[in-house]
C-alpha cells in the first residue's frame, strides 16, 4: 500500500516539476503563421553580407528542402563574413555599427548663406559709398563693410549684420565656386539651389595685381578677374 502512495506521489511530482520547466523554456512553435511575410532565411542574410544585394522577406512555413546541406548558411559562415570596422576609415565625429571614426581631412560640403540679394565691393576700403557697394552697420560712417568683411560680420542665421566680426561666415574663394559649376546647364550652371545668374564677389585676390579679385560668373560657371571697387552680387559661406 506504501509502494502503491509513495508511487502514485513521484508520478504528481513529476507531472508539476515537467509542467513547470516546459512554462520556464516557453513555446518553440514559430511566431506568426503561414503566410507571415515577416522572415528571412540565413541564405538571404549570408547574401546581403556578402554582395549587399537586398531581398525580401518570404512568405509562407519554412520548411527544409532535401537539398539542406548546399542551399542553407551555418551561423559560422555568416559570423565569418561580418566586416570589421576599420576606425580610420570611418569620419572623425561619426559612429557606425558602434566604431567611432577616427580618419581626419574628410571634406564638408559647404553651407551656403540664403542669397541676401546684395551687391557689394570687395573690401571697405574701396572708392564705393555707402547704398552704392557699401554697408554701414552702426550708422556713423565708423565701419564699412564690403563683401570681404559683410560675410565675417554677419550671425550665425546668415541675415543679421552685426557691429563686430562673429567668425561664421566667410568670402568664399574662386575655387569653390568652380567646385559647384555644372556646365551641363546654364542660368545657373549649378546645382546648388539659390543662385541667380548673375556675378559673384570672391574673395580671391588677382595674383598680379592686388587691386583687382576674382568672380564667378553664375550664368555659365565661367571665371573672371575686376577692380575690387566693381560691385558683384555676394554670398557667402561656412
Amino acid at each position: 500500500m506504501k509502494k502503491n502512495i509513495l508511487a502514485i506521489l513521484t508520478l504528481v511530482l513529476t507531472v508539476i516539476i515537467g509542467a513547470q520547466v516546459a512554462n520556464a523554456i516557453g513555446s518553440l512553435t514559430p511566431s506568426g503563421t503561414a503566410g507571415d511575410a515577416t522572415q528571412y532565411t540565413l541564405n538571404d542574410i549570408y547574401t546581403k553580407l556578402t554582395t549587399n544585394v537586398a531581398t525580401s522577406t518570404k512568405s509562407g512555413l519554412f520548411a527544409i528542402p532535401g537539398s539542406a546541406v548546399a542551399t542553407f548558411r551555418t551561423l559560422s559562415e555568416i559570423y565569418a563574413v561580418i566586416p570589421t570596422i576599420d576606425a580610420t576609415k570611418v569620419a572623425v565625429g561619426t559612429t557606425y555599427l558602434g566604431v567611432v571614426g577616427t580618419l581626419q581631412g574628410v571634406p564638408t560640403p559647404l553651407i551656403w548663406q540664403t542669397d541676401p540679394n546684395l551687391q557689394l565691393c570687395w573690401d571697405g576700403t574701396q572708392s564705393c559709398s555707402v547704398g552704392n557697394g557699401l554697408l554701414d552697420p552702426v550708422g556713423d560712417g565708423s565701419i564699412l563693410l564690403g563683401a570681404v568683411e559683410y560675410c565675417q560680420y554677419l550671425d550665425a542665421d546668415g541675415t543679421t549684420v552685426q557691429t563686430t566680426p562673429q567668425g561664421v561666415w566667410y568670402l568664399p574663394t574662386i575655387s569653390q565656386y568652380q567646385s559647384i559649376a555644372d556646365y551641363n546647364t546654364i542660368n545657373p550652371a549649378t546645382q546648388v539651389s539659390g543662385f541667380s545668374s548673375d556675378a559673384y564677389q570672391s574673395s580671391t585676390q588677382n595674383f598680379y595685381n592686388s587691386n583687382r579679385s576674382w568672380y564667378w560668373s553664375a550664368s555659365e560657371g565661367l571665371i573672371g578677374h575686376e577692380a575690387k571697387s566693381y560691385k558683384w552680387r555676394v554670398r557667402c559661406v561656412r
